[in-house]
């Protein structure tokens, strides 16, 4: 404000005592950032649980559908000498089912492969080819400047579905490869240049070549490594050929990833359970509350919810059981038998435990309504009154204060003058009684 109390009128500090004052009046001040402090912690509880609640309906979806328990495994071995790694892998993904097959892999897909039709002695000469160059359908106009590099550059610039480099032989010479960029037999569509200006070789250097396979005997081809129409639900990789290897695929349940699923909603239902028990615990020797939320009822209401999905559904059988903390735990043993011995019933128990918990966690956490979202939106309203009753107060208190010390400026000048007339009173009457002497 600029204003200051020096007392120099009367001698009295004023400052000090505007100072105490002020300090008895930002009491209110605290009091205020005492409560916006409490909102905060609040907020960030339910923040937190919104987060927990996330992530618990996140592995709720994942085994909420029929689809979710259709994982499978499987496994490959050789009936030769010939590493099954080096033939073929196979990955099982939606759509697959148990099964054996046997396959034999006689042919891998090859990309066709073109060689320039010349052998050059540098690669930044000019070719002097001119005319229209088609690699697949797409153009490539030539004027007669192009060198091997640009020509290189140019050609895979047209993103035509085959690729070109530059190789520089043992003889010395430098020539231009056209690479397909798929394997199987229908190779490259090449549109060349006519007569001795053609630029690549009518022989090639590499023919293209159709992947070609047995399953059970059945002959199988591919235009390209990669296979997913043969056995359904699967996708075969040919990594290489063997016509005298039978590789035998076994494809079988993936319990183990059932399991891995299962246990990631275990985990995430015990953070909750964690969450709540120090929110709700009372330390009665030290008359202290664990958390911030404790006695609130909407926590409560989502903590009695959540407990009574897992006690109704009764899944002890199935390996997994609440215990006396009110966490979860999971049996391995009996979780594999039930899905070995009643996969259909066991498959429909978590798949209804999962729906009631996504539809519950929808209902608190409704973008609207929810109970999760209106608490921390209520919070979040008073705090936003809370910060602008600490600016009024602040606002009241600095003007209350630069009043009282424009009055005590006043009142300083006053004593200062009544000081002044004391003293010269005093000296007048001094006066008076020497001369009467």
């Amino acid at each position: 404000m600029g204003i200051s109390l020096s007392g120099l009128g009367s001698g009295f500090d004023w400052q000090s005592v505007v100072d105490q004052l002020r300090q008895v009046e930002n009491q209110k001040i605290t009091s205020l950032n005492t409560q916006k402090t409490q909102y905060d912690s609040k907020l960030s509880a339910w923040k937190s649980l919104s987060t927990k609640l996330d992530a618990f309906k996140t592995a709720a979806q994942e085994l909420k559908d029929q689809d979710d328990f259709d994982l499978f495994k499987t496994t490959l071995t050789s009936s030769s000498s010939v590493s099954v790694d080096s033939l073929l892998s196979v990955t099982a993904g939606s759509g697959a089912a148990k099964g054996r097959y046997d396959i034999v892999v006689s042919k891998m897909a090859r990309a066709e492969k073109l060689q320039s039709a010349a052998l050059y002695d540098d690669t930044s000469t000019a070719l002097n080819k001119v005319g229209t160059l088609t690699i697949n359908g797409k153009e490539l106009s030539l004027d007669g400047t192009e060198s091997l590099s640009t020509l290189r550059d140019r050609i895979n610039a047209l993103d035509a579905g085959a690729v070109a480099s530059v190789l520089h032989g043992a003889d010395g010479k430098y020539r231009l490869i056209l690479t397909s960029e798929t394997e199987g037999a229908s190779g490259i569509d090449l549109g060349d240049l006519s007569g001795a200006d053609m630029i690549f070789s009518t022989t090639a250097l590499q023919e293209g070549v159709d992947a070609e396979f047995t399953v059970d005997g059945i002959a199988m081809k591919s235009s390209g490594n990669t296979v997913t129409d043969a056995i359904p639900g699967l996708t075969l990789s040919i990594k290489g050929e063997s016509s005298t290897s039978t590789i035998s695929l076994n494809v079988d349940r993936d319990n183990e990833a059932v399991k891995g699923k299962i246990q990631k909603l275990v985990d995430a239902y015990n953070d909750l359970a964690s969450f709540f028990g120090q929110q709700t615990s009372y330390d009665s020797a030290n008359k202290k509350t664990g958390g911030p939320l404790f006695g609130d009822t909407t926590l409560k209401s989502i903590k009695s919810t959540l407990q009574s999905i897992w006690t109704q559904a009764q899944l002890g059988a199935k390996g997994v059981s609440m215990g006396k903390d009110n966490k979860l735990t999971l049996d391995a043993d009996k979780l594999a038998s039930a899905l070995n011995t009643d996969f259909s019933n066991t498959l429909s128990a978590f798949n209804s435990v999962s729906g009631n918990i996504e539809a519950s966690i929808n209902k608190f956490t409704d973008y609207v309504n929810g109970g999760v979202t209106v608490q921390q939106n209520t919070i979040q309203t008073a705090m936003k009154n809370l910060d602008k009753r600490i600016a009024t107060t602040q606002e009241f208190i600095d003007r209350k204060m630069e009043m009282l010390t424009n009055q005590f400026i006043s009142l300083d000048g006053a004593l200062a003058q009544m000081q002044n007339t004391s003293s010269w009173l005093s000296n007048q009457l001094s006066s008076l009684a020497t001369s009467q002497k």
